[in-house]
C-alpha cells in the first residue's frame, strides 16, 4: 500500500496532539502535586503555630499565677514587717522579744535610746565604733597689745591714747577653742542565732561618763558594758545619719547582703545599722562622740 502525503500529515497531526496531551497531563500532574505539597505544608505551619500559640499561653498564665503569687508574697512580707516593727518598738528590754522566725535580720535604729535588733540562726557579729571629738577652751592672751602701741615714732598723745583703750582680749573677747583631739574605739560582739539584742546608751547625769550596754534574750549571752567616754558626758544633742533606712523604721537584710569579707577590706563589710552623733558641751570642753554599729554574718 503507497502511503499519501495526506495519511503523512493526518499521522503527524495525531503525533503532535499526542505529544500535547501528554505534555498537559504532565504539567496538569505536577501542579497538582505542587499545590497539594502547599496546602499540606500551610496544614503542617498552621498546626506548628497553634501548638506554639497554645504553649505560649499556658506559659503566660503560668507567668501571671507565679506574679500573683509574687504579690501576695511581697504584701504578705510588708505586713510582717510592719507586725515585726510594731513588736520591736514595744520591746522594752531584751526579754520582751517575741520569737521570730525565718532567714532575715531585723534592725531599727531608736536613735539615743540605741538599737533594737533580731538576727537568725547563724554566726553572726555587731561591731560598734566610736570616733571621739574633743575640743577644750583656751584662755585669751592678756599679752597682746594694740600693734601701734609699740612704734617708736608715735606722738605722745597717741601712745597715751593706746595706753588707755583696751584690747579686745584683755576685755574679755571671744571664747578661743582649742584643735579637736580625736580619738577612735572599736568593739566587736559576737552573737547567737535566733535572737533578739538590745544596744542602749546610758549617760543619765552629767557626772558619769558615756557607757552603751548590749542585752539579749538568748540564755547563753551574757550582757555587756563598754565605756566610751572616759569624762563625764552628758549629751546636749543628737542627731542620726539616715543612709541605710526611715529613722524608726524596721530595716530587713538577707544574710548574704552582710556577709563579712577579708580582712583587708573591713571598712566596706557589713552593712551598717546604727549611726549616731551626741554633742555635749561643758564650761571647758566640747565633746562629740560619733556611734556607729555595722552587723557582720560570718561564713
Amino acid at each position: 500500500m503507497i502511503e499519501t502525503l495526506d495519511d503523512r500529515q493526518s499521522g503527524s497531526r495525531k503525533r503532535r496532539d499526542r505529544q500535547r496531551t501528554i505534555l498537559g497531563l504532565t504539567l496538569f500532574g505536577c501542579t497538582a502535586a505542587v499545590l497539594l505539597f502547599i496546602i499540606w505544608d500551610g496544614k503542617r505551619y498552621q498546626t506548628q503555630v497553634n501548638r506554639a500559640i497554645d504553649d505560649q499561653t499556658v506559659y503566660l498564665a503560668e507567668l501571671k499565677r507565679e506574679e500573683s503569687k509574687r504579690r501576695r508574697a511581697e504584701e504578705q512580707a510588708e505586713k510582717d514587717k510592719y507586725l515585726v516593727f510594731q513588736y520591736l518598738k514595744e520591746c522594752r528590754d531584751a526579754d520582751d522579744f517575741p520569737e521570730l522566725t525565718g532567714s532575715l535580720v531585723f534592725s531599727q535604729h531608736r536613735g539615743d535610746r540605741g538599737l533594737a535588733l533580731w538576727v537568725p540562726e547563724g554566726l553572726h557579729e555587731l561591731r560598734v565604733t566610736a570616733k571621739i571629738s574633743t575640743r577644750r577652751k583656751q584662755e585669751p592672751d592678756t599679752n597682746v597689745r594694740n600693734g601701734s602701741s609699740t612704734i617708736s615714732s608715735l606722738s605722745s598723745e597717741d601712745s597715751n591714747l593706746n595706753q588707755s583703750t583696751p584690747n579686745a582680749n584683755e576685755a574679755g573677747g571671744t571664747t578661743a577653742w582649742s584643735q579637736p583631739e580625736t580619738e577612735s574605739l572599736e568593739w566587736n560582739v559576737p552573737l547567737q542565732g535566733s535572737s533578739g539584742y538590745l544596744l542602749e546608751l546610758e549617760s543619765k547625769s552629767s557626772e558619769e561618763p558615756l557607757r552603751w550596754t548590749i542585752t539579749s534574750n538568748a540564755a547563753a549571752f551574757k550582757a555587756r558594758t563598754e565605756q566610751v567616754t572616759t569624762d563625764a558626758f552628758k549629751p546636749s544633742s543628737w542627731s542620726y545619719s539616715d543612709s541605710n533606712k526611715a529613722f524608726g523604721r524596721v530595716q530587713s537584710l538577707r544574710p548574704n547582703q552582710i556577709q563579712g569579707t577579708a580582712v583587708s577590706e573591713q571598712q566596706s563589710e557589713g552593712v551598717e545599722v546604727f549611726n549616731l552623733s551626741l554633742a555635749s558641751s561643758r564650761q571647758e570642753t566640747k565633746v562629740t562622740v560619733e556611734l556607729r554599729a555595722r552587723i557582720v554574718t560570718l561564713p
